[in-house]
């Protein structure tokens, strides 16, 4: 009977241990499981909805630009049409990624301009985003003033031509088409440049909401354990399920990636890519405007796409990539992607185009228009 209660006890204490050490890995995700929903309520709310980044990003003033999440506060604002998103303030006056930014009444990184042409004005617009803005160079450097100077300059016949800048950073195609035709449609362009990059068929920015961390439906400390490689699929291949490129959700989870990239599906992929250059071409084939196509390169993961809405919608593919490469055959006497960075972006880190860059840009366009008879 002795040996009987001792191995009882023995077992006892065995299932006891058994149970705190279970019910102290419990505690343990438990607490792992607050910290994390206190970390998720602490980021809604600093990301907020998209009204409230764009309100915030409103009050900002520019010198507040350095925003670690977008790179955008204080430059720009929500704009009343909804397919553009947002919009450059109009009337800014301050330094931004560390050069001196002026807007114009209208909104846009230019002088300002009468709605109403004059007689014997040419004028063009340009959609884009941050490159076509003039991300890290002066307003004087970027390609569309370098353009416009160089048309008034060298084309006769007493003829005046404008350029006006539309481009805004994180634009996509479909944000700079609804750009163009609540904004810049009513300025009755005779061209209009559309710069294409890789990134316009992600999804805009100023997109996260907050997310819900009452609800018990789910559980943030598995989703973290879910992100990890292996386990979980990773962006780029759960956002290549619906044919979307996302654009700021790297640190979401799966089940969030998901609901943003739905609520903003119209704006981005390749079928938002289409509906928005079929509603360009609408545009301005009623208005007898030529629209001309602005590549960096033609060898892409896009080719296919860019080139198929060109030739389906009677677009001008313009491509710089041979204007870039000369010069470095020509004046550099260098060649692969050291040279390119080196000689090309505004610095190591950030592969926008400099100056330079930005001057090979208006020399491609420049020819274009020629081949066109716009000058």
């Amino acid at each position: 009977m002795g040996g009987v209660t001792v191995r009882g006890v023995a077992m006892r204490e065995v299932l006891i241990r058994i149970a705190l050490v279970a019910g102290s890995c419990v505690l343990v995700l438990l607490v792992a499981e607050g910290v994390l929903r206190v970390h998720a309520a602490v980021a809604a709310r600093g990301a907020g909805s998209v009204e409230e980044q764009l309100e915030r990003s409103e009050r900002s003033a520019l010198g507040d630009a350095e925003d670690r999440r977008f790179g955008l506060r204080g430059l720009v604002r929500a704009s009343r049409h909804p397919g553009v998103v947002y919009e450059l303030k109009p009337g800014l006056r301050g330094t931004f990624q560390g050069r001196r930014i002026r807007t114009s009444s209208q909104a846009l990184r230019d002088r300002e301009y009468e709605p109403r042409k004059s007689t014997g004005t040419v004028r063009i617009v340009g959609l884009g985003d941050s490159v076509m803005f003039g991300w890290g160079v002066d307003r004087h450097e970027t390609y569309l003033e370098v353009l416009e100077r160089r048309l008034n300059q060298d084309v006769g016949g007493g003829r005046r031509f404008e350029v006006l800048n539309f481009a805004v950073p994180g634009y996509n195609t479909a944000m700079e088409v609804a750009a163009f035709e609540h904004k810049a449609l009513a300025f009755a362009p005779d061209v209009v440049i559309l710069h294409f990059v890789d990134n316009d068929l992600r999804l805009p920015q100023f997109m996260l909401a907050p997310r819900d961390v009452r609800t018990w439906k789910r559980s943030y400390l598995f989703e973290l354990i879910g992100r990890r490689p292996g386990i979980r699929p990773s962006l780029a291949e759960d956002a290549a399920a619906d044919g979307l490129v996302a654009h700021g959700l790297e640190e979401l989870p799966p089940e969030d990636r998901q609901e943003v990239r739905e609520r903003h599906r119209p704006l981005a992929g390749e079928a938002g890519f289409r509906r928005a250059v079929a509603r360009l071409a609408d545009l301005t084939r009623e208005a007898g405007i030529e629209v001309l196509v602005l590549r960096l390169s033609d060898q892409n993961a896009y080719r296919e796409l860019v080139d198929e809405a060109i030739a389906r919608h009677g677009f001008h593919a313009v491509t710089a990539a041979g204007y870039f490469q000369a010069h470095l055959r020509d004046s550099v006497k260098r060649s692969g992607r050291d040279a390119w960075a080196e000689t090309f972006w505004v610095s190591d880190r950030d592969h926008h185009p400099n100056a330079l860059g930005h001057r090979l840009y208006a020399e491609a366009i420049w020819n274009a228009l020629g081949e066109i008879g716009v000058r």
